[in-house]
C-alpha cells in the first residue's frame, strides 16, 4: 500500500508538471529572456523550485528513515539539482528547437486574462499538501460533469501526458540508478540485467494504465478547478494549437533531463545514507566484540 502511494505521488507530480506547460528574428540575449518569460508565465519555473521537496516526499520511509538525513537529502538535491540547474535544462531544450513565431504565440496567450490565470494556478500545482490531498480525494472526477471531464481529457491528449509521464518516470529511475552506482562499490552496483528489469517493471506499472490516465485527469481537475467551463475550454483550444504543442514538447524534453538530474542527486543521497548506516553498524559490532 505504501509503495502504491509513493507511485501515486510521482505520477501526479509528473502529470501536473507536464500539464503546465515576433515577426522577425531576435538577438540571442533577447531570445533567452523571452524563453525565460515563457517558462515563468506558464508556471514551470515555480514548479521546478518545489520539485526537490516533492521527489523527497516520495521516498519510502525505510529508504531514508532519519528525519535529519531527509532534510540533508533535500539540501543536497537543491545544491546539485536546484531550480537554476533544472530551469537551465528546460530552457536549453526550448532553445534547441526554437520557433520564434510559436514562442510569440505562447507569450501572447500567457499575457491574456485566461493565460495569466492558468499560469498562476500552475505555479502552485506541485504544493506537497496538494499532492497528499489528491491521493485521498480521487472521487473529485466523479463530481464533474461530462463536458468538463471531456475538456480535461482533450488537454491530456493534446499534451501527450500519458506517454510523457512514463518518460519522466523512466528518467527518474535512470537518474536514481546512476546516482546510486556512482557512490557504492562496483560489487554493489546494479548490473545491466537489473536495470533492464527495473525498466520493464516500471513500464508495466504505468504505461497505458487506467491509473495513469486517472491521475493525469485528477491533477488537472484539481489544479484548474477555479476556471469556469468556458475558461477551461479556451485553455483547451490553446492546447490544441501548434504553438502550445511545440512549447509543451520542448518543455517535456527539458524536464526529462531535469528529472534525471534530480534522480542522480537522490540516488547519491540514498547511497551515502546506506554507506554511513552500514559503517555505523560495523563499528558498533566491532565494539561489542571487544
Amino acid at each position: 500500500m505504501e509503495k502504491s502511494r509513493r507511485s501515486v505521488s510521482i505520477i501526479i507530480s509528473a502529470s501536473l508538471i507536464l500539464g503546465a506547460v515576433a515577426a522577425g528574428p531576435v538577438q540571442s540575449s533577447e531570445t533567452d529572456q523571452l524563453i525565460d518569460k515563457g517558462l515563468k508565465d506558464a508556471g514551470i519555473a515555480a514548479q521546478l523550485e518545489t520539485l526537490p521537496e516533492i521527489v523527497t516526499s516520495c521516498i519510502p520511509d525505510d529508504a531514508i528513515p532519519d528525519k535529519r538525513t531527509r532534510r540533508e537529502t533535500v539540501n543536497l538535491i537543491k545544491e546539485t539539482a536546484g531550480k537554476e540547474v533544472l530551469l537551465s535544462a528546460v530552457h536549453a531544450a526550448v532553445k534547441e528547437n526554437l520557433d520564434n513565431d510559436k514562442l510569440q504565440e505562447v507569450l501572447k496567450f500567457y499575457d491574456s486574462r485566461i493565460g495569466k490565470k492558468v499560469g498562476r494556478l500552475y505555479e502552485t500545482a506541485l504544493d506537497p499538501e496538494l499532492i497528499r490531498d489528491l491521493r485521498e480525494k480521487r472521487t473529485i472526477l466523479a463530481a464533474l460533469n461530462e463536458t468538463r471531464v471531456a475538456t480535461l481529457e482533450r488537454i491530456v491528449s493534446a499534451g501527450g501526458l500519458l506517454e510523457a509521464n512514463a518518460n519522466l518516470l523512466n528518467a527518474m529511475v535512470e537518474g536514481l540508478v546512476e546516482g546510486y552506482a556512482s557512490e557504492v562499490s562496483k560489487a554493489d552496483r546494479p548490473n545491466n540485467e537489473t536495470k533492464k528489469q527495473i525498466r520493464i517493471a516500471l513500464k508495466e506499472a504505468i504505461v497505458g494504465s487506467n491509473r495513469t490516465r486517472e491521475f493525469a485527469l485528477l491533477g488537472l481537475a484539481r489544479t484548474l478547478q477555479s476556471l469556469d467551463d468556458k475558461e477551461l475550454q479556451e485553455f483547451a483550444i490553446f492546447c490544441d494549437s501548434d504553438a502550445w504543442i511545440w512549447f509543451n514538447r520542448s518543455v517535456q524534453k527539458g524536464l526529462e533531463k531535469a528529472v534525471t538530474k534530480t534522480g542522480v542527486a537522490l540516488g547519491t543521497a540514498v547511497a551515502r545514507w546506506r554507506l554511513h548506516s552500514e559503517k555505523g553498524s560495523d563499528e558498533k559490532a566491532m565494539q561489542n566484540k571487544k
